[in-house]
């Protein structure tokens, strides 16, 4: 069976390694597919900046044994509330909401034939509140209500779940969080578990919840966040 990954960040990337040995292809969507150097795939330019021309650029480009699809793209635009714009309001909504329906919606016929799966990324700032991730909470809020929406309404044809990672290193959005060492160590501490995420771990949820191993998994919003936003210490 075939796999759609959207974006070429340190998840996505993470996600094809793991893909790659039991897919018959691996699709790779986004604005710099030749990022995607690790693992042999098929590459779709995308721009997820803009929602209107998502669905047309998968349509019919996709396989016709496609199984599932990730959609790892996403912002953050981290400012104080004060300075948010209302464009970069609307930037992070396309980005991270609009283009996800928008994904699904071209590869649907697909995953439909398959009785495929569709993983979303969500955040941890959607269930706790940080100061400075007014754009990133409300977006990825939106992601969470999408899932369930659409595993509701393609059931039982297509499973649709979430991930909601807290920080990742190796991510390029995260970075100015995690370059500093200090600061990373100061965030890691915040996690029970006493430590940043990984890309992978993050991926080893998602290649699960692609798998047929989770055929009786659908609408649920997972946190892969070192125990972040459910313990407190």
């Amino acid at each position: 069976m075939s796999y759609l990954i959207c974006g070429t960040g340190a998840i996505a990337q993470a996600l094809a390694r793991r893909l790659k040995d039991r897919a018959s292809s691996i699709v790779v969507a986004g604005r710099s597919v030749d990022k995607m150097t690790d693992v042999a795939c098929k590459k779709i330019e995308v721009d997820f900046g803009r929602p209107g021309e998502v669905s047309a650029a998968l349509a019919g480009n996709l396989p016709s044994d496609l199984k599932g699809m990730a959609y790892c793209v996403g912002s953050a635009v981290m400012k104080p509330f004060r300075g948010v714009r209302p464009d970069e309001c609307v930037e992070a909504f396309n980005l991270n909401a609009v283009s996800a329906i928008e994904t699904v919606r071209g590869a649907l016929p697909e995953l439909k034939k398959n009785k495929g799966s569709v993983v979303l990324f969500s955040s941890i700032a959607v269930q706790r509140g940080f100061a400075n991730h007014l754009t990133i909470g409300a977006s990825k809020g939106a992601v969470e209500g999408i899932a369930r929406s659409l595993a509701a309404e393609l059931a039982p044809s297509v499973r649709v779940n979430a991930i909601a990672p807290s920080l990742t290193t190796g991510a390029a959005i995260t970075a100015p969080l995690t370059s500093n060492e200090k600061t990373a160590e100061k965030i890691a501490a915040a996690h029970p578990l006493g430590r940043l995420g990984t890309p992978d771990d993050s991926a080893a949820l998602a290649a699960l919840l692609l798998a047929d191993d989770a055929s009786w998994i659908t609408g649920h919003v997972f946190g892969v966040d070192g125990g972040r936003a459910a313990i407190i210490r």
